[in-house]
């Protein structure tokens, strides 16, 4: 049995995940199906296992739905058994909290703000220390510790919008507006009572948390913190030679690999090409908030997106 505040702490969870599943597909989802009581079986089992100051860094994480970016929550590693199925209990947290159709732990990436990935005896079992992995259907570099190894520009339609940011740690965060934010905050950038398009106020609004970016040891990943897509083309996404390049819808939650170091190393010998939206250039990636653009889209360029971000990768030529 679990002690008053822990199960005043555990019932937070559990209504937290009601609302997860009702969110996901109201019509659909049966909370008191026979798989349903087998899988609360396995997560109570797991519960215990955990100290109070890990519960309640579990709620926080839950609650704020990862605007809080709390610690690990540990637990060891080994399949957790419900009924006549087995999972890993970091998968069925996320799946819980996050994404009910969530199965196996290779569609899940781990967020480099986790200090576990080394551990070889414990598993973090936050859901916000994880995202879905993002796969495109189509099929690290070495550099000087003085220079940054991206630098963003933020855009609103045609017009750059604040000055150039360099990027010089591993990770950075891009947000509208948060109260202990440490990045590229795009409220600070902007000045709200000059704009009269609503179409860039209305997509300021939606940015919320906004991504992170990480660079890693096979490329540079992106986390769509929003509670919307996120629309990206990256060189290193598509074929050789791709004109117009391919303009991937990531959503809320999703990571993605939006360039391979080794594959621009390779694509420098290509001829510079022009595209219908701007010069090529094999070594950046832009990324729109919220609003797509392309052939399936009403925006047929970037520069008709209304606020959207430019990544500019330093490499070795």
């Amino acid at each position: 049995m679990f002690r008053p505040k822990r199960n005043t702490l555990v019932k937070r969870l559990w209504k937290q995940r009601i609302l997860n599943y009702f969110a996901e597909d109201e019509a659909s989802c049966s909370l008191e199906n026979q798989e349903d009581l087998e899988m609360k079986s396995a997560i109570h089992s797991m519960l215990k296992r955990l100290k109070e100051p890990q519960l309640e860094r579990l709620v926080q994480a839950v609650e704020t739905h990862g605007a809080d970016i709390s610690g690990c929550v540990l637990v060891p590693r080994g399949d957790l058994r419900f009924g006549r199925q087995t999972s890993a209990p970091h998968v069925l947290c996320c799946r819980l909290w996050r994404w009910p159709d969530i199965q196996q732990p290779f569609e899940l990436k781990r967020l480099n703000w986790c200090q576990t990935v080394n551990d070889p005896l414990y598993i973090c079992c936050n859901p916000f220390h994880w995202s879905k992995l993002y796969k495109p259907g189509n099929s690290s570099g070495t550099l000087s510790s003085q220079q940054p190894w991206c630098t963003l520009a933020y855009w609103e339609l045609r017009s750059r919008v604040g000055r150039l940011f360099p990027v010089h740690k591993n990770a950075i965060n891009v947000f509208y507006d948060l109260p202990h934010g440490d990045g590229l905050c795009i409220s600070a950038l902007t000045n709200t009572e000059k704009i009269r398009n609503n179409s860039i106020l209305q997509t300021r609004q939606k940015i919320g948390l906004g991504v992170t970016l990480s660079k890693e040891e096979e490329g540079v990943w992106v986390y769509n913190r929003l509670q919307f897509p996120l629309f990206v083309n990256s060189p290193t996404l598509d074929l050789p030679n791709t004109r117009p390049l391919t303009v991937h819808k990531v959503l809320p939650g999703y990571s993605i690999k939006i360039f391979d170091y080794e594959k621009s190393k390779c694509y420098q010998c290509l001829e510079e090409i022009k595209l219908s939206d701007g010069p090529f250039n094999h070594h950046a990636v832009r990324i729109s908030f919220a609003k797509g653009w392309g052939p399936k889209y009403e925006r047929q360029c970037i520069t008709s997106c209304p606020s959207w971000l430019e990544v500019m990768f330093s490499v070795n030529r």
